[in-house]
């Protein structure tokens, strides 16, 4: 049973202060107390009703989080409030929505479902990115997608080395590598020729980049295990950049290390409807729709 609901929200979404109401609305009939982030105070108070109460700060208080907007909105909403033990319900205000649990018009059915128990907590482990001691201002933080290692624009291609658990596993002429968590899978990794991995499987995903050695493969690898990504220049113009879910971006230096491993704390993923995994594979990626299906 609810008592405490968190909103987050992206508020450049014209939806948001609409459905954060109605959300209010229904936890005033069920005696739900809710708290919005700071980002969203201003946006509610604007024309804010007297029946409209809420508290300000402490989702990491709540028994659940609600968090409006689209898929990168989650990746970024993720890494502000980790590492929190509070389960989270993403609700689908963007275009793609493939990480997303609910959509805004079914909001009320979904909170209740939740508020009567009726649904499943599923553990998704993010990866922890180790950047090198020199970027003082990029700290060490957690992706929920992916971790790349990517030329400049007008870079030559890169080398890479690629260590597992110390080991070395090759050199690698590339436009860049990723690693990808299974939850990332359909992002970047989807695009670069990387496999769909289902979101629970304890694994990440090793993607080149356009290498330039043709046996060089997609790898999966179990996620108890600690890569590194090292730059080691061959050849003049190889400027090289760390980008941790497409959102944090910075520069590497030749020779600099970044290690990749499992984050030690896991996020919970309200699922009210887990067979809408596979409905959304079929539906946006077409995923066993035959070119004949379509006439």
């Amino acid at each position: 049973m609810l008592k405490r609901l968190g909103l987050l929200g992206n508020v450049a979404k014209k939806d948001l202060p609409l459905l954060c109401r109605r959300i209010i609305r229904w936890c005033a009939k069920y005696g739900v107390s809710v708290h919005v982030d700071e980002s969203l105070s201003s946006l509610l108070t604007k024309g804010r009703k007297k029946k409209e109460s809420f508290t300000i700060g402490n989702l990491n208080e709540c028994d659940l989080v609600c968090i409006m907007g689209g898929d990168g909105f989650l990746l970024h909403a993720i890494r502000t409030l980790y590492p929190t033990k509070t389960p989270l319900l993403p609700v689908n205000l963007g275009s793609f929505g493939f990480n997303t649990q609910s959509e805004p018009n079914e909001i009320l059915d979904v909170l209740t479902r939740i508020h009567r128990n009726d649904f499943a907590l599923v553990e998704h482990h993010p990866l922890k990115v180790i950047p090198p001691e020199r970027l003082k201002d990029f700290k060490p933080c957690v992706a929920m997608n992916d971790i790349m290692m990517l030329k400049e624009t007008h870079s030559r291609l890169i080398h890479i080395e690629v260590l597992v658990d110390g080991h070395l596993l090759g050199e690698i002429p590339c436009d860049g590598m990723v690693v990808s968590t299974p939850t990332g899978s359909t992002a970047y990794n989807l695009s670069a020729g990387g496999p769909i991995v289902y979101p629970t499987l304890p694994v990440m995903i090793l993607v080149p980049l356009l290498p330039h050695i043709i046996s060089t493969r997609p790898i999966v690898l179990p996620d108890d295990l600690r890569i590194t990504l090292r730059h080691l220049p061959k050849k003049d113009r190889e400027a090289v950049l760390l980008c941790v879910d497409g959102q944090l971006w910075c520069s590497l230096q030749p020779g600099e290390d970044v290690h990749i491993m499992r984050s030690a704390s896991p996020i919970y993923i309200v699922s009210v409807h887990p067979e809408r995994y596979f409905s959304k594979l079929r539906r946006s990626f077409h995923w066993g729709i035959s070119s004949r299906n379509n006439g």
